[in-house]
């Protein structure tokens, strides 16, 4: 037990924290392989990591069969009162920066869109927040006022630049034609640009609309259809016979 600057030893080695981030995010028990694959890390340094965490009442192990399984002890208190908070709230970090966005551009943009490195999940702290916005009918000038409201908002509340890009949609349009999509999600390797996401927003069901964020929520509905579509080829339902 250590009860004096806990953290020091939890968050000690970067390959602890990215352990506690697979757990945290399935909450399920794993052999070592399994996390060290979701975390990225090697078998070798997965097991080290995992043993100096057990050591600190973090995670427990036991044995089913030939398998070793590791879990969070939940109960712990520092999993329960210091960690959980922390990576809950990490994967709820993107999402928080999505809704300021929202709020900030409500009624003078059109849509929306982050894309590059923060969309792709790669961004690092050197990243900017590449940034797409299609004025609305009335938008104007007040957009231009309110990205620059919003890049105020993103350095001082998130420690980054904003590198907006404010196209009108025909201009969109007319990229995406030259083969110059922005891309608003990636799913294997299919690719959903603006206008895929309008086009199919326009044509697509009405209680979509009458939702929160309807553009988002039609998106979420883009990315789900495209994963269903990925599981049944990896499974071979694409070939089967019906």
């Amino acid at each position: 037990m250590q009860l004096t600057r806990p953290l020091d030893s939890v968050f000690d080695q970067a390959t602890k924290v990215k352990l506690l981030r697979v757990m945290f995010s399935t909450r399920a028990e794993m052999p070592v392989r399994k996390i060290a694959l979701a975390a990225r890390v090697s078998h070798v340094q997965a097991g080290s990591a995992l043993a100096s965490l057990q050591n600190l009442g973090v995670v427990a192990s036991h044995r089913a069969g030939r398998a070793l399984l590791y879990s969070l002890v939940l109960e712990n208190v520092v999993v329960a009162r210091m960690l959980a908070p922390l990576f809950e709230y990490e994967q709820r970090l993107r999402q928080d920066l999505f809704k300021d966005i929202a709020h900030e551009l409500r009624g003078a943009a059109k849509a929306v869109f982050v894309y590059g490195s923060v969309a792709a999940g790669t961004d690092g702290p050197a990243s900017d927040l590449d940034l797409l916005a299609i004025p609305s009918a009335r938008g104007g000038r007040e957009i231009e006022d309110k990205l620059q409201r919003l890049a105020s908002k993103i350095r001082e509340g998130y420690g980054g630049e904003l590198a907006p890009l404010v196209l009108p949609l025909s201009e969109v349009r007319k990229r995406y034609k030259a083969n110059d999509p922005l891309i608003v999600a990636t799913v294997g390797s299919y690719r959903i640009s603006p206008d895929d996401l309008l086009t199919s927003f326009e044509f697509g069901p009405a209680f979509v609309k009458r939702l929160h964020d309807p553009l988002r929520e039609h998106l979420n509905y883009m990315i789900y259809e495209r994963l269903l579509a990925l599981e049944a080829e990896l499974n071979g339902l694409n070939n089967a016979e019906f």
